[in-house]
């Protein structure tokens, strides 16, 4: 699989003044989470399906549980001669106060990077500056108080954001499809079984995928799972392409929904290719 132009980066002490009793001795990240994973172990499953290889974790504090858990990375094929993680502890009495001055006092390692570009979680935190394009690539989990945020970030001033996957179909309580919508305002159909999902774009008249080759595709052969497609019939959106897994189910996959002030692209597949961004 090709890999992304990306250096992604895990602030791994994230939401730690919320956990303060499941992180008195250990980072956010090593927090386990139903007695077989960590937190940090759905961020690096997203990143790795979608080919950002090279992944550099900041730890605070208390990260030795978080080293022993990550090991090599090969648990997210993350151990090859071209793809890696790196775990940047304070050094030489520099320690990281917040993400801006940790960026700083990291700034050597991220120029020497050879990718072009930088993936970062600060949309919430109010550390990230407004943007006219939000790529939401790891929204799984929604709490409601961080959807509406959320929501009130990118819905308005023309902003575009492109949701992957499935955004917000774990919620404060339940795992629900239903979710999706409210976050998305896409309605969509579930099916819980793991399949590969691509998605092939059948639209080219639409702004979005002019001039791109009609025999673009994009998504995942690792199986991935519950897979969703869009309800078309259900929502206003205008659907691009068409979603395509190993059941041999050919269903719509990607759409956009131009609305009043702002708008919204879903695709149900990672690994959205630069032309169409």
């Amino acid at each position: 699989m090709k890999s992304n132009d990306v250096l992604g980066i895990i602030f791994s002490n994230s939401c730690e003044q919320t956990l303060t009793e499941l992180t008195a001795h250990r980072t956010t990240a090593s927090v386990p989470i139903g007695g077989k994973y960590r937190m940090i172990d759905f961020v690096l499953s997203s990143l790795a399906n979608s080919n950002v290889n090279d992944v550099a974790i900041i730890a605070k504090s208390g990260f030795m549980s978080l080293m022993d858990h990550i090991g090599s990375g090969s648990a997210w094929d993350l151990s090859k001669k071209r793809s890696g993680i790196t775990i940047l502890p304070p050094y030489a009495g520099v320690s990281f106060s917040n993400k801006v001055e940790t960026l700083y006092k990291l700034r050597g390692y991220i120029a020497d990077a050879k990718e072009d570009y930088v993936l970062l979680s600060d949309v919430l935190s109010g550390a990230a500056k407004p943007y006219k394009m939000y790529y939401m690539l790891n929204v799984f989990h929604l709490s409601d108080a961080d959807a509406a945020k959320l929501k009130s970030v990118v819905e308005k001033d023309r902003i575009l954001t492109l949701w992957m996957y499935a955004p917000g179909y774990s919620s404060d309580d339940t795992l629900d499809p239903e979710n999706i919508n409210r976050v998305t305002g896409f309605p969509v159909k579930m099916r819980p079984r793991k399949w590969s999902v691509n998605i092939f774009a059948s639209d080219f008249d639409d702004p979005v995928m002019q001039g791109l080759p009609t025999s673009t595709f994009w998504g995942t052969d690792m199986q991935i799972g519950p897979i969703f497609s869009i309800d078309a019939d259900k929502c206003n959106a205008k659907v691009l392409g068409t979603s395509v897994s190993q059941q041999g189910r050919f269903e719509p996959g990607f759409a956009i929904s131009r609305r009043e002030n702002y708008t919204y692209a879903y695709s149900v597949a990672p690994n959205v290719p630069a032309g169409v961004l």
